[in-house]
């Protein structure tokens, strides 16, 4: 019975290692399809395009702007990564700050004895941040889970005690710190309804001392090796959030004054906006009533109860 079970677990990872170029094959193909529809469907958008529409939704001269991207949704973007960081660094002038998330992968996340280079560690929140870190006046956040790239007047108070966090959002993370400068959040290409808006998990981090839901999300310590702008070693604890939570941030969104969170479209693109001290102190407001994004763990009413 033993070898029987052996050799159908080798016969399946062999089935497995067969299909596995079929299947990349056929996402490529589906990857190439849809992009060509949108190609046919859509019209072209140039920077200036993009620049004029971001300007009416928020992007101005000596303003504090995160953003949110996903670069696979450029697909009738006649301009190029760095020609959109230089541009929007150029309307943001000296007194303007422009700030991306810049997690590393996955994988490094969950290794055994992680080790997170500011300067040499990629990032994993797509294209677009990537060229954002390898900027020459980039700063960097120490935070092996969900580390913030910044450039600008505001760059070194968005990143500097990220690595003094006890969760990644808590009041030391550049995320919190945006509501405390009147920063934007911007998502390109990311989808609406506050699909990808990291700044929603600092209400985790600000009630997980008062709410027992938010206290039950934090339960694993990780440790890891960091290696700042200087070389210096550093170690950095820090409590992560269940990664088998799962969120519908439309729960949220629905509750949002609509003249704050602003949707549009230019092309295939889905843009919006919302400032960040809104969005959390919005937030707090729902979570106190027992309204949250997650839908796992459920979110019973019994929980919402201040801890005593």
């Amino acid at each position: 019975d033993i070898r029987i079970t052996q050799y159908k677990v080798y016969i399946y990872s062999m089935i497995k290692k067969l299909l596995k170029p079929i299947h990349l094959n056929l996402q490529y193909r589906k990857h190439y399809y849809m992009k060509k529809i949108i190609q046919m469907l859509y019209p072209s958008y140039s920077l200036e395009d993009l620049l004029n529409q971001m300007s009416r939704m928020g992007l101005k001269k000596s303003q504090t702007l995160f953003i949110h991207s996903s670069w696979d949704q450029f697909i009738n973007f006649t301009g190029k990564p760095i020609q959109l960081i230089n541009a929007i660094l150029d309307i943001l002038g000296p007194d303007g700050t422009l700030a991306m998330p810049a997690y590393p992968n996955w994988n490094l996340q969950l290794a055994e004895n992680p080790v997170f280079d500011v300067k040499k560690t990629p990032s994993a929140a797509g294209l677009l941040t990537e060229f954002f870190r390898r900027h020459p006046n980039t700063k960097r956040s120490i935070n092996l889970n969900h580390s913030v790239c910044a450039i600008g007047k505001h760059a070194d108070f968005l990143i500097k005690d990220h690595h003094y966090s006890e969760t990644s959002w808590d009041t030391n993370s550049p995320y919190y710190r945006l509501s405390e400068i009147n920063g934007i959040i911007m998502g390109l290409g990311v989808g609406h309804d506050l699909k990808i808006a990291t700044c929603l998990h600092c209400i985790d981090s600000l009630l997980k001392d008062e709410i027992p839901f938010f206290s039950n999300l934090f339960q694993e310590s990780v440790t890891y090796t960091y290696i700042d702008q200087y070389n210096n070693q550093g170690k950095h604890t820090f409590i992560r959030r269940n990664p088998n939570s799962k969120i519908n941030t439309k729960k949220i969104s629905a509750y949002m004054d609509k003249t704050l969170l602003i949707e549009k479209k230019l092309s295939n693109l889905d843009l919006y906006s919302i400032p960040a001290k809104y969005l959390i102190d919005k937030s707090i407001q729902l979570a106190k009533k027992g309204i949250t994004m997650y839908t796992l763990p459920k979110p019973k009413k019994s929980l919402f109860y201040p801890s005593k």
